[in-house]
């Protein structure tokens, strides 16, 4: 299936969606924060970045933005359990939380249609270590 870096500072969200993502075969990569996501994006092409929109710091649209500087940026979905402003994201798709992760999944394994998500008119548990692909983690 396809590569996603999924970001969100609220663990119990990250770990859930995580191991939905990947019980349906994508290969999932935590990150807490923005910044974290740009590291591990400067090391690695995703396929997508599912990005929680309100996190402290450097926002999700923030991140959707910056990722468009990169040589390979990934497709964009924004998540948030607040309507947003449609105009101002970078993303393809926007999604309420919380998510529904079969059209989340359905998205992430087969592209731009996603009924049910609103697109932009323009283009849980602590984790040992985040930077890490979940695979090696395992659900208890």
């Amino acid at each position: 299936m396809s590569q996603v870096l999924l970001v969100d500072d609220d663990s119990s969200v990250l770990f859930t969606l995580a191991i939905a993502l990947r019980r349906r075969g994508h290969t999932v990569t935590v990150a807490q924060s923005a910044a974290q996501a740009l590291n591990l994006l400067h090391g690695h092409d995703y396929g997508f970045l599912v990005s929680d929109v309100r996190m402290p710091g450097m926002t999700g649209i923030e991140l959707a933005h910056a990722v468009q500087e990169l040589d390979h940026p990934p497709r964009v979905v924004l998540t948030s359990a607040v309507e947003v402003d449609l105009r101002e994201m970078a993303a393809e798709v926007f999604m309420t939380k919380p998510v529904d992760v079969a059209r989340l999944s359905a998205f992430l394994g087969e592209g731009p249609s996603l009924e049910g998500a609103t697109a932009p008119t323009h283009p849980a548990a602590a984790f040992h270590d985040p930077a890490t692909s979940f695979r090696s983690h395992s659900a208890r």
